[in-house]
């Protein structure tokens, strides 16, 4: 018996010992990876076949080592995250047996033939059935001048007032927004103007678009109505978003630091009724601002800072997605939902937030929220020198805006009326 069992563990030994490429890894890569680390598209190498994959092992195993990449900063120990980019234990673990053993390639005809890694990542154009029909109509809006990037090894924030010459208000079920240039775009924020405040600030700007840090530089009719980022690819909402009459979008692009000049001109497509969906209205709101924080916002120079906010819900909802917008010294992200009954969950946890990797976070399962629960925000900022994102040495007392020396404290989140 005894040697039976020996026998069974060496056996699992030397199964747990074959970690191969092709059998292991490639499914990793291309569930974690790809979207982003393949030709043309934002991430500096393309890990799109065993060579690459390979030649860049040692790198790999460190920065996934480090949790470093994906760059996903989210927890997910207490609540689910749709498109979590996250690599669990296991994966990790199989990354650094697989570098540690040699590499071993497998055979690729061992498992199902997997589509070249192009094909691999969603086709927007193919997947969104662009109809025309006497229900939905399609709208190609394109950012009118193309946005030079200078290559001066910067990031660069511009917004792009596109008008939408709507008549009247829309009911918009599909949004895919492509970039002409994924190598330098980090992620895209579109909000709704009807006050053509964008227009006057598009005006003032003599190149494509204008410059903002972060945001569109006012408070818009809708915020962050929409949001893109290369990983995270949403086209069709689960219900429908209103697009008001005589509106503009208003795309905030982030792009990425480049070595080179380069062009980009983004644009959007959106598939829409006239007639109002039986569906459920997918509202954007801005959950906090800083007209509602408990006390004024200050950042004293080489000062940690903790802020904390409240939003009480007057109606029953469901939430489907939330974003924390924060800059620079930001330093991690609390988001409770203290319910009616007294019981308290945690919406999102970021121990380690990154501006550059700012996203919005997609709950697997509408959240409901009942009326009267309150929304508890905290955030915690460090504005020393021991932090290495901060923008200006030495430090400066720091007030809310949103200019590169200002901070953020605000929230944004999709949901639905419960009726």
């Amino acid at each position: 018996m005894k040697l039976v069992i020996v026998i069974l563990f060496l056996v699992c030994s030397l199964c747990d010992a074959q970690v191969n490429y092709y059998d292991h890894i490639q499914p990793i890569i291309q569930s974690h990876c790809i979207s982003c680390h393949a030709e043309g598209k934002i991430g500096p190498m393309a890990l799109d076949s065993y060579e690459n994959v390979s030649a860049f092992a040692g790198m790999i195993k460190f920065v996934t080592d480090a949790n470093i990449m994906p760059p996903w900063r989210a927890s997910q120990d207490k609540i689910v995250l749709s498109v979590s980019k996250y690599l669990s234990s296991e994966e990790k673990r199989a990354i650094k047996t697989w570098i540690d053993e040699g590499l071993i390639e497998g055979k690729e005809d061992s498992i199902a033939s997997i589509r070249n890694s192009r094909d691999t990542i969603l086709s927007l154009s193919t997947d969104m059935e662009v109809i025309d029909s006497l229900d939905y109509k399609t709208a190609v809006l394109k950012v009118d001048q193309p946005f030079t990037h200078e290559g001066d090894y910067k990031m660069h924030q511009r917004v792009f007032v596109i008008p939408t010459n709507l008549d009247k208000d829309v009911y918009v079920s599909k949004v895919e927004f492509i970039s002409s240039n994924s190598k330098i775009v980090l992620g895209c924020d579109v909000s709704v103007d009807t006050t053509s405040l964008g227009r006057k600030y598009d005006a003032m700007d003599p190149r494509s678009g204008y410059a903002n840090v972060i945001g569109v530089g006012f408070r818009p009719t809708i915020m962050n109505w929409y949001s893109w980022s290369p990983d995270d690819v949403q086209i069709s909402f689960d219900g429908f978003k209103v697009l008001p009459a005589n509106s503009d979008l208003l795309l905030y692009v982030m792009y990425a630091p480049s070595a080179k000049r380069q062009l980009d001109q983004s644009q959007i497509i959106l598939t829409y009724s006239d007639v109002p969906s039986s569906e459920l209205e997918i509202i954007s709101e801005v959950l906090i601002d800083s007209s509602s924080l408990s006390r004024p916002f200050f950042i004293a120079k080489n000062g940690v800072q903790n802020v904390r906010a409240e939003y009480e819900f007057m109606e029953d909802v469901e939430i489907y997605a939330i974003k924390p917008h924060g800059q620079l010294i930001c330093e991690s992200w609390e988001i409770l939902l203290l319910e009616v009954n007294g019981n308290s969950k945690i919406l999102l946890e970021v121990n380690d937030w990154q501006f550059k990797w700012q996203r919005k976070f997609r709950f697997t399962h509408p959240v409901e929220v009942k009326k009267g629960s309150r929304i508890i925000a905290k955030a915690r900022y460090d504005n020393t020198s021991e932090n290495i994102d901060i923008p200006i040495l030495p430090t400066k007392d720091v007030q809310y805006g949103e200019g590169l020396s200002q901070e953020l404290f605000l929230i944004s989140f999709d949901y639905t009326q419960i009726k």
